[in-house]
């Protein structure tokens, strides 16, 4: 069963990983800026800051894991849902509407980094057609 000490630290957890993700926010948009600049020296600064981060968040939410699985008492998580459930109320209220904000912040940054993957990937093709040349220029019609 979750006790007070436990659902405080998971909380707390919660919290930081939504401070992290605003961060990781604010470096997805500078890595964006970056790739419209073609900044590659910022690229590589802001691609080390995203992976230190993330591997941050990652480590933060193997913690989560291990926390409710001690909670819940089960050897496999199948939802946070469950956790919920054996909370009081209004307690389980607060907790699931932080649950929901960090879950918006990581939908958002995973739209940034695809946005920003799209950008990159776009741009390599068209250094490369300038480069290069497309192969069907000159083929005749």
């Amino acid at each position: 069963m979750m006790n007070a000490a436990m659902l405080k630290q998971l909380m707390a957890g919660i919290q930081a990983d939504r401070n992290a993700y605003a961060e990781l926010e604010r470096l997805l948009e500078a890595q964006f800026g970056a790739i419209v600049r073609c900044d590659a020296s910022q690229l590589a600064a802001l691609a080390e800051s995203i992976l230190q981060l993330s591997a941050t968040l990652d480590s933060s939410r193997c913690e989560r894991e291990r926390l409710l699985l001690q909670a819940l008492g089960v050897v496999r998580l199948t939802s946070i849902e469950a956790l919920f459930m054996r909370l009081p109320v209004d307690i389980a209220t607060r907790c699931r509407a932080h649950w929901e904000a960090l879950g918006s912040l990581v939908q958002h940054c995973q739209s940034l980094n695809a946005r920003n993957g799209r950008l990159m990937s776009e741009q390599h093709g068209l250094l490369t057609r300038v480069m290069f040349g497309d192969e069907d220029v000159y083929v005749s019609a």
